[in-house]
């Protein structure tokens, strides 16, 4: 009799544990559409659970070796502000993106037989409706770009590359997530001019550098080198504009790691084709050496853009490469965005969040982002 009765507790509580659990995956996979307020509850409750089950005391898998050669001393061409600690938490969207309604052109034929084609309907004839498409797709994002003694061209392609990095979003995050992004540049011809207006706006930034972005005032501000050069910068700035639209605060790893990502997107036709990164890998060679991921996951601000930063950077942009390099670990990727944006005035895509995304504990995901590094050559990604 105690044996079932133990038994009956035992499965009860089991029952109990799981239940918010499988809501909570049912929430984030968009099967069902909870409160954000559960949403959050039921988050922390599965945090919990994942330290305990997923995470027991482990230790860090590093390379047994090193399998980075070339070093780069790659200065980064951009400073940005701690995504972490912000002092306000205010969204910069332009509302839900929609897609314009296709043009209506009525045409009749009057009583002399001339066939008319108009924009306003007939009052004397029975006219019949065409709809003219045209271009259709959605507005994704509102760029203000100001530059001063820049080519037309420079507008033009930054602005393709910037809306097709939206595919990048719209693969990871629902409908109901996607928002107008206001994105805000200035481009500077001169460094006198770039300098001054850094003075004018109070800018605690490096003279040396040649960019930064600002969340205080949603804008990039960058100094122009050469179009090629200066237009990947951009993408990498518009990205963070985006991500702080959509997603909210976040880990540095993550918001650099999308941006790095981004900034080597192409157009190719109807889709965006992004190569891996040249600045971290080329010629079939790492160059950087890898930070463990825990500490990647679990850096702040300082340790981040501290004695190690280019590896920062590049560790960062390979564990996003990494986990869009198979449809697997693309729904990773999409929890994790998710998960994110849960709570959009928190950073919380620290190793814990990361460890609940993907199902893995973090010496697991050590040990296959070694190997991947290791063994395998990153592909070109077409969205």
């Amino acid at each position: 009799m105690k044996l079932k009765i133990f038994t009956w507790l035992f499965l009860s509580s089991l029952v109990l544990m799981a239940t918010p659990l499988a809501l909570y995956w049912l929430n984030i996979n968009h099967y069902i559409n909870l409160p954000p307020q559960a949403s959050i509850l039921l988050r922390s409750y599965s945090e919990f659970v994942s330290s305990i089950i997923l995470s027991p005391t482990e230790r860090t898998e590093v390379p047994k070796k090193k399998i980075i050669v070339n070093y780069s001393e790659r200065e980064p061409t951009t400073t940005h502000p701690d995504f972490t600690e912000r002092k306000q938490c205010t969204s910069k969207t332009l509302g839900k993106v929609i897609t314009k309604a296709p043009t209506k052109i009525y045409t009749w034929v009057d009583e002399h037989g001339v066939t008319h084609f108009s924009d306003r309907d007939s009052e004397q004839n029975k006219s019949a409706v065409i709809e003219v498409q045209g271009d259709l797709r959605p507005e994704y994002f509102q760029l203000k770009l100001e530059t001063i003694g820049l080519h037309s061209t420079f507008k033009k392609e930054l602005s393709a590359r910037i809306y097709k990095s939206f595919l990048f979003y719209k693969k990871h995050l629902s409908k109901a997530n996607l928002e107008k992004i206001a994105v805000n540049m200035k481009v500077f011809s001169s460094k006198k001019d770039y300098l001054d207006y850094q003075r004018k706006t109070g800018s605690n930034i490096s003279p040396d550098k040649n960019g930064y972005y600002s969340h205080r005032n949603n804008e990039s501000v960058l100094l122009f080198q050469s179009e090629s050069y200066t237009t990947k910068v951009a993408v990498h700035e518009a990205a963070h504009s985006i991500t702080a639209g959509l997603i909210g605060r976040t880990n540095t790893w993550l918001t650099e790691g999308i941006s790095e990502y981004l900034e080597s997107l192409k157009v190719h036709q109807n889709s965006a084709l992004i190569a891996p990164n040249s600045s971290w890998y080329k010629n079939k060679v790492w160059k950087f050496e890898p930070i463990p991921l825990k500490t990647l996951f679990d850096a702040d601000h300082s340790l981040f853009h501290g004695a190690k930063e280019n590896d920062f950077y590049a560790t960062s942009w390979a564990f996003i490469h990494y986990l869009s390099e198979s449809s697997a670990r693309q729904k990773q990727l999409s929890r994790l965005l998710t998960l994110e944006l849960e709570d959009p005035c928190t950073a919380n895509a620290n190793s814990t969040l990361v460890v609940l995304a993907t199902g893995q504990n973090i010496s697991t995901l050590q040990r296959n982002f070694t190997k991947w590094l290791s063994g395998q050559s990153p592909h070109v990604h077409a969205y």
